[in-house]
């Protein structure tokens, strides 16, 4: 499956292009430092769908815990390129997150 989990430098920058579709407030020099900042101090996740070496659609998530909802996982951010929309790469991400949340729910 073409969906790569974003922790390069190089993963990360190739998703801004479409990141920036959803949060027009971005900076392009910045935006690598900000997504490792989330990272390290929310656990702040970034998965892309890459096809043909270009990010089609990006999406930013946390797997959260609380008393109330138990393992749960936060979706911050999805956006599909505009160029690339109907495709299907949004519902792509979503069966890799939901595996994700699946993966994540027994670590406890």
């Amino acid at each position: 499956m073409p969906v790569v989990l974003a922790i390069s430098n190089e993963d990360i920058l190739a998703s801004y292009k479409v990141m920036k579709q959803l949060r027009p407030h971005l900076e392009e020099k910045t935006f690598v430092e900000r997504i490792k900042y989330l990272q390290t101090k929310y656990g702040y996740k970034l998965i892309t769908f890459v096809e043909d070496g270009e990010v089609k659609a990006a999406s930013g998530f946390r797997i959260c815990d609380s008393l109330a909802w138990g393992r749960y996982l936060y979706v911050d951010d999805l956006i599909t390129d505009e160029t690339s929309r109907s495709k299907g790469y949004a519902s792509q991400l979503f069966d890799w997150l939901e595996e994700e949340l699946l993966r994540e729910k027994w670590s406890l």
